[in-house]
């Protein structure tokens, strides 16, 4: 399974979680979950956006992790 995780690289960069969705149009929500690394569909378009702002490649935000089966 894929997860976005920004936590690693927001604690680099100290932004809020407010100032990522307002600065990426995504919505609270969605940047709350991506903190938490919670599975979640997300759009390329989105870590796009994230990695941009961040000053980060796409890669970098992804994370592979085992099923749970």
């Amino acid at each position: 399974m894929l997860l976005v995780n920004i936590y690693n690289i927001h604690i680099k960069r100290k932004y809020t979680q407010a100032e990522i969705a307002e600065a990426t149009g995504l919505s609270t929500v969605t940047v709350n979950k991506l903190f938490k690394s919670e599975p979640h569909d997300f759009k390329f378009s989105s870590v796009e956006k994230l990695a941009k702002f961040l000053g980060c490649n796409a890669l970098d935000l992804i994370i592979e992790v085992p099923d749970k089966n």
